[in-house]
């Protein structure tokens, strides 16, 4: 959304007679969209207290470009009449029966339907006129009072205009800066371009301008006309003699490029002589502070002086809160407290990102805000930038041991998750416990801690299993660390960090394999870690587990290379290391390898004839299996040979040359058994 935010900051330095000729000091027409050529207007009037009553009600005109006109009756709204405040004075007003100038707001609702119009014939105006005017340096005589607004009526823009949130009744003193903002806004997210117009005496007529004076120059002034800012539509100048102007501010709706509406604020500013405002510049009440350690993140600012309360911005943008270590503290909201019936006061009230926990100073320093200054009072003193405030905080709860985390490992039944464990803080006084807060990492996802894992409340549970690894262990190393939270929200610093075992299987598993390579991240959870090498069978009651490779495979590397297992399928590896005490054992998550059924073929020739070439009854791929019952018969069915674990390790030496038959029976699996049979010939 484009918006220009214009807002008028008055400071009443001085006091002019005026010469009334009406009831009117300024006034504006704004409107509302509902539909279709249907809007709901708003007349705005300023009424001087010394002239005529306004009425309960008033006329609104309406015409377009093509001379389409009408009129509508709009009614006084409830709380009109309420006086405008008047800075750098509590003097009273000729609205409270005094003597100084002063003015109430008056505003009026209708209701309008535009009768349909030509497509040429859709820009409208509302306007409102009234005679006269007040006499005034700029306008020669008393010429009428006459404001208009405009709105694109083409269908399908819809437009509400943009309107003015604040007034204060202009007030100022000569030969120091004058600045004039209405704080205005506009719903519907168009671009806003401000500028000064002619004041109008009826439509399409511009009022008679006294010489010297213009729209533009409506004021005598030192140093250069006034100068609308083009971004917030400020307009700042200094006038240079006690004097009485009028002034026009126009803000002009566009939407694409495309004018869809404009509305004009002409306003009376009366630039007197007169000082009626506190020389004192805002500041601290006092410069030090003694505060006792608290959870609260409420802090009172008590000013020497009154400021205006709509110089305290609600982001707290005019202070910066730094604590003993030099870190800013956000401070979330800021309010005026105990604001007087002329909008002053001298508490500001802070709501805090995160308490005051440390012992020791913090700075609050006053800086511009984003209204583009820092608190200021009715006659526009501003409060010193830099100016600072010193908390001095004592009774904080304080622990500076940092946590130590003693292990992670991948989770020895869930390969999914993982397991911090940690000490019990040394020393602490736990009456300050109030909680162990975890955080995680990992290479891939989140490199840095951005934040909590999870809150330990209990202090006697000392260790964490996290199921929710963005990463799992098998995709990338997941790093914990932790600190511990006191009860007055301060953290002490940061454990040192740990790692779990990620175990690779590279190069990848070949089933045809006999072995398997391995290889894993180092643990750094101590010295000298000694990796112990595990597998198990996935599809087999036998044996029952984790089982060692033959040689109870170890290494202090992060490498290695083991025979697979015999018999067929699918098997599960990984690592551990378990420190010298024998309490704490780290896992890395584990990898599958295959192991490959191998087919029996069995010779059908023996030759025992010494030569080394078929001396022996010979059966390939038999020492993959268990169990292997062989038995020899001769062609009169006689067994010859039996042996129930067979080693291809027989030689029919003292045999007759012929046939024979032969009856094997191995075990290829669980509760698998698989018999071979065939004729064998002996040849001598």
């Amino acid at each position: 959304m484009s918006k220009r935010i214009l807002i008028f900051l008055i400071a009443f330095f001085g006091m002019l007679q005026v010469t009334e000729a009406t009831h009117v000091a300024g006034g504006n027409i704004t409107y509302v969209s509902l539909g279709p050529n249907q809007y709901r207007v708003r007349l705005t009037l300023l009424r001087d207290c010394s002239g005529t009553t306004l009425g309960t009600t008033a006329t609104v005109g309406y015409r377009n470009t093509c001379g389409a006109t009408g009129n509508i009756q709009v009614t006084l709204l409830p709380g009109s009449g309420a006086e405008i405040p008047t800075p750098c004075t509590d003097e009273p007003s000729r609205c409270l029966g005094g003597q100084r100038y002063g003015v109430q707001k008056y505003e009026y609702d209708g209701i309008v339907t535009l009768p349909n119009a030509a497509a040429n014939c859709q820009t409208w105006y509302f306007t409102y006129n009234l005679c006269c005017r007040n006499n005034s340096n700029t306008l020669t005589g008393q010429p009428n009072f006459y404001v208009e607004s405009m709105v694109n009526n083409s269908p399908g823009i819809n437009n509400t205009s943009a309107y003015f949130r604040t007034f204060q009744v202009p007030a100022f003193c000569i030969l120091e800066p004058v600045n004039v903002l209405l704080d205005a806004d506009e719903p519907d997210g168009d671009s806003l371009v401000f500028a000064l117009t002619p004041a109008l005496i009826a439509a399409n007529t511009n009022g008679p301008y006294q010489g010297g004076y213009s729209p533009t120059q409506p004021a005598l002034t030192v140093g250069g006309a006034p100068v609308v800012n083009g971004n917030n539509g400020n307009v700042s100048f200094i006038s240079q003699q006690a004097q009485n102007v009028v002034m026009v501010v126009t803000v002009s709706e566009y939407r694409g490029g495309i004018l869809v509406g404009r509305v004009s604020f002409d306003v009376q500013l009366v630039l007197g002589t007169g000082r009626f405002c506190s020389n004192i510049t805002p500041s601290y009440q006092v410069d030090t502070i003694a505060r006792n350690c608290s959870g609260s993140l409420d802090v009172t600012v008590r000013l020497n002086t009154l400021v205006e309360c709509n110089t305290v911005s609600a982001n707290a943008s005019e202070l910066r809160l730094y604590d003993p270590n030099g870190v800013l503290i956000p401070i979330a909201t800021s309010r005026a407290d105990s604001c007087t019936a002329e909008n002053r006061t001298r508490l500001i009230r802070l709501t805090l990102g995160r308490s005051m926990e440390m012992n020791g100073t913090y700075y609050l320093v006053s800086r511009m805000g984003t209204d583009g200054d820092t608190y200021g009072n009715q006659c526009q003193r501003y409060m010193t930038e830099f100016d600072t405030c010193v908390f001095v905080v004592t009774g904080c709860p304080q622990y500076d041991i940092p946590m130590k985390v003693v292990n992670v490992t991948v989770d020895s039944v869930n390969n999914n998750a993982s397991t911090v464990q940690w000490l019990l803080p040394d020393s602490l006084n736990f009456n300050w416990f109030s909680a162990y807060f975890i955080w995680r990492r990992d290479n891939t996802n989140n490199p840095n801690y951005l934040r909590v894992q999870h809150t330990e409340n209990d202090p006697g549970i000392l260790s964490f299993t996290d199921y929710e690894p963005v990463t799992l262990p098998k995709d990338g190393r997941i790093y914990y660390k932790l600190n511990l939270g006191l009860t007055n929200l301060l953290r002490n610093p940061m454990s040192n960090e740990l790692g779990t075992i990620r175990l690779e299987n590279t190069p990848p598993d070949v089933e045809d394999n006999l072995t398997v390579n391995i290889q894993w991240s180092p643990y750094e959870g101590w010295g000298t870690p000694r990796y112990y090498v595990q597998y198990k069978d996935l599809q087999r009651d036998f044996p029952v587990g984790w089982q060692y490779p033959e040689g109870n495979a170890s290494t202090t590397d992060t490498s290695i290379e083991f025979e697979k297992p015999i018999l067929p399928g699918k098997y599960h590896a990984r690592v551990f290391t378990i420190d010298s005490s024998g309490t704490y054992k780290s896992y890395s998550n584990w990898i599958e390898f295959n192991v490959k059924a191998r087919d029996i073929k069995i010779s059908n020739v023996i030759t025992p004839n010494g030569d080394g070439v078929n001396d022996m009854f010979a059966i390939e791929n038999l020492e993959y299996y268990v169990n292997g019952n062989l038995k020899i018969f001769n062609r009169w069915g006689q067994m010859v040979f039996e042996n129930t674990d067979y080693k291809n390790d027989w030689s029919p030496a003292d045999l007759e040359g012929g046939t024979y038959f032969y009856q094997l029976l191995i075990q290829k699996d669980t509760d698998v058994f698989e018999e071979y049979k065939g004729p064998v010939e002996v040849i001598r």
